[in-house]
């Protein structure tokens, strides 16, 4: 069913030609202003920001908990199991492959034992009493004009200073001044440049570099102690 134009001004009680630009602003800007409230927004906007910021921080604790423990558990076992046997090989045989196999033991060691010394540092803070959300609001300053009329005005400044918010986050994540892995640097720096005043947690002041460089060596020395331990056990048994 279509409608002229005469049928949607009637229907509606909206009559364009009667209706400037400069009209509809002004109308527009007093609705939006009546319903607006900035303390209001200001605390949505806050609870938002802390809610990417703890969603972030548990993330974080999925993933290096439960796989975490069990990349750990293993390794160790893997590690200890290619020690031990390149001990016994260095033992019986004179062979330059134990002494090897004893240094890859070694290093695979330090790996897992340095990724659960900051997994453990990490899951402390993500877990400590003090990583919160502050729900009673952020930094941002919200100026009221006072009057009903020009309400309009502080939903400009909200949006002024959520731009500018939003853009330091941005410029924090855009500036990579690291020499070592920059990109994880900026990204911690924009994740605490985000969280501002709205939630607050020491893990946000963990590095994450070392971690994931123990977390990659642990998960990669996982197939070499495996083929280190094979073929150890391959050359107690035959000799070598």
């Amino acid at each position: 069913m279509k409608f002229s134009d005469e049928q949607f001004n009637r229907e509606t009680h909206i009559h364009f030609d009667d209706f400037s630009e400069e009209d509809f602003g002004r109308k527009f800007a007093e609705t939006a202003g009546k319903s607006f409230d900035p303390l209001a927004a200001e605390k949505k906007v806050t609870e938002a920001k802390a809610s990417v910021v703890d969603t972030t921080g548990q993330f974080l604790k999925l993933i290096i908990n439960t796989p975490g423990a069990l990349l750990i558990k293993l390794g160790f076992l893997a590690t200890v199991s290619v020690l031990s046997l390149s001990a016994l090989g260095i033992w019986r045989f004179d062979s330059a492959w134990w002494k090897i196999s004893l240094a890859l033991g070694i290093l695979a060691l330090v790996f897992v034992l340095g990724f659960a010394w900051r997994r453990k540092d990490l899951l402390r803070r993500i877990s400590a009493e003090n990583a919160k959300i502050i729900a009673a609001g952020g930094t941002q300053v919200i100026i009221s004009s006072g009057s009903k009329d020009d309400t309009s005005a502080d939903f400009k400044i909200f949006a002024q200073q959520q731009g500018e918010s939003i853009a330091s986050v941005r410029a924090e994540f855009n500036t990579r001044s690291a020499k070592f892995m920059p990109r994880v640097e900026a990204s911690q720096r924009a994740l605490r440049e985000l969280a501002g005043g709205a939630y607050q947690g020491s893990w946000l002041e963990h590095d994450l570099r070392p971690t994931l460089v123990f977390f990659i060596g642990a998960f990669l020395s996982m197939p070499v102690m495996i083929f280190v331990t094979l073929l150890s056990i391959f050359l107690l048994i035959f000799g070598g």
